[in-house]
């Protein structure tokens, strides 16, 4: 991650190709006005000959709480300064800092090329959907298997209010992990905190961030053939088999849906999880099955993490994962995977 000081330098040497519409004048660093410092502060004359003096901070990461204070703080530095433009630089602003700083008045550049700038007369934005400096680490770590399960519970819930052990224990992650999950989700505005409970506030941001994080693929998969043709019969014998030999098992991806929110006609394969590859020897046995390249109607998948068991359904006294992993399950599946999955979202998830 660069350094407060390499932004800086950064834009002391690219800032008039990031603002070529504008006549930037002599950029001070550490400007001093009054009793205050600002890192960086430059002079611009537009079009019509007048000139603002734009006032910036520069933070090397910006999420989306952060964002928003620093603007009111920032917003009440300037209150009774004239002629001036509060502006903050970083290496990327993505969308939803993009709509808060908007929202605040403040305009912002970042290394990536974003820019916004409204003021007067003046008004210029310039937008980049892709991050360079993305802290995948972080990312990697709010979405893996583990933490992903405090995700799942809360967005099957998305209306509860939890309290930190209650989520640990639901969850079954540990109380620490929990609450640096919980920190993390705050940060980014996607939870809030209110008298000692946690709130969701952007569940459909939330589920759209672990999608772009998720590739059903990660599920160790394993694909027979069956004699049984019939799709409906071959679901009735796994829960029956289920049902006298106690081995575990819920259905995902197109069968799952077709259970929850029909959307695909002519379904023929069924797709489920089991535990582990001792109970998949098992179920292979006992369906009688085939192990094939291509041409398979049966795929059995070994789960990336246990969590995709946590909050399944029943229909018929089938067992279907979670909406909510059948949604990140179908997402990226392909063979109309994704149209399948928005169906499901506008029909059950509703968010």
């Amino acid at each position: 991650m660069m350094t407060t000081k390499e932004i800086t330098q950064r834009i002391l040497k690219e800032l008039p190709f990031f603002l070529p519409a504008l006549k930037v004048g002599k950029i001070e660093v550490e400007k001093k006005i009054s009793d205050q410092v600002f890192d960086l502060a430059f002079k611009i004359k537009t079009k019509d000959r007048q000139e603002w003096l734009l006032l910036c901070e520069i933070k090397r990461l910006l999420q989306p709480r952060i964002a928003r204070e620093i603007s009111t703080r920032f917003k009440e530095r300037i209150a009774d300064l004239n002629g001036v433009y509060p502006v903050l630089i970083t290496t990327f602003t993505g969308e939803r800092i993009r709509e808060i700083l908007k929202k605040e008045g403040v305009g912002y550049l970042d290394l990536a090329g974003n820019c916004f700038l409204e003021f007067n007369n003046v008004y210029i934005e310039k937008i980049v959907d892709k991050n360079p400096f993305v802290d995948k680490r972080k990312l990697k770590t709010i979405f893996k298997p583990v933490s992903s399960r405090i995700l799942r519970v809360l967005l099957e819930e998305s209306k509860k209010g939890w309290k930190i052990l209650e989520l640990s224990r639901i969850a079954k992650v540990s109380l620490g992990q929990t609450s640096n999950v919980c920190r993390w989700l705050i940060d980014e505005e996607y939870i809030k905190k209110d008298q000692g409970l946690y709130y969701l506030t952007e569940p459909g941001k939330l589920l759209d961030e672990w999608c772009r994080n998720y590739i059903y693929t990660q599920n160790e998969m394993f694909t027979y053939y069956s004699l049984e043709q019939n799709l409906e019969k071959l679901i009735k014998k796994v829960v029956r088999i289920s049902e006298d030999k106690d081995l575990k098992y819920t259905l995902t991806l197109l069968s799952g849906a077709s259970l929850i929110a029909p959307f695909i006609r002519g379904i023929s394969s069924l797709q489920m999880y089991v535990t582990d590859s001792e109970n998949l020897s098992k179920w292979v046995r006992l369906l009688d099955l085939r192990p094939v390249e291509s041409g398979s109607n049966i795929s059995m998948y070994i789960p990336y993490d246990e969590g995709v068991f946590n909050k399944t359904q029943k229909a018929d006294d089938i067992n279907i994962v979670s909406n909510i992993q059948l949604y990140i399950d179908l997402y990226n599946y392909p063979t109309r995977g994704r149209e399948q999955a928005e169906f499901l979202r506008r029909k059950e998830i509703k968010f």
